[in-house]
């Protein structure tokens, strides 16, 4: 394996964090929601703050860009997994973020024989902040939270099908 691949710094372990939050997350959804929320609060922040570090001191690397967008998926699955256990949002809503991850992931894994990796764009960032502020709102001001989500539903096809217009024309290209 290519040194890039395993090389491991602060910005890695930061991300890192994120994956073992997930669990705790979906777990505590139901049980406590304020520590849940306050689990992935903290999440949120990690991701914000392992971007920053990596390109304020050149800490990017191909496994930081492979990981930060699985941990993202982790976080956002975890939640969104809670938030159903807990009765604040139907099945079919987890059901279709999860399908769309899936397929997300095997063009991924297509992109990564050619070794291209899909940065994220504006759209996958707006509907990322979208699921967020619609996860912390839930457990308190479902009407907004819901509202929110069929926003970030709605950012997330607009945004799975960039990506795929994207990845087409990549694989067209070879």
């Amino acid at each position: 394996m290519s040194k890039s691949l395993c090389q491991i710094n602060p910005v890695i372990v930061i991300t890192c964090l994120r994956f073992v939050l997930a669990l705790p997350i979906a777990w505590l959804f139901k049980r406590n929601p304020l520590v849940a929320l306050g689990l992935f609060l903290l999440a949120e922040f990690t991701d914000l703050l392992d971007g920053f570090l990596a390109r304020r001191y050149s800490l990017t690397t191909k496994y930081g860009a492979l990981l930060d967008p699985l941990a993202d998926k982790a976080i956002l699955l975890a939640s969104l997994y809670g938030l159903w256990q807990a009765h604040l949002i139907p099945g079919w809503i987890f059901a279709i973020v999860v399908i769309r991850d899936t397929l997300a992931l095997t063009g991924a894994t297509l992109l990564l024989k050619g070794a291209n990796i899909l940065p994220a764009n504006i759209l996958g960032k707006v509907t990322a902040w979208l699921f967020a502020f619609a996860i912390v709102s839930l457990p308190f001001w479902q009407t907004f939270g819901m509202y929110m989500l069929g926003l970030a539903i709605t950012g997330m096809f607009v945004a799975f099908i960039s990506y795929a217009w994207e990845f087409y024309r990549i694989a067209r290209g070879r």
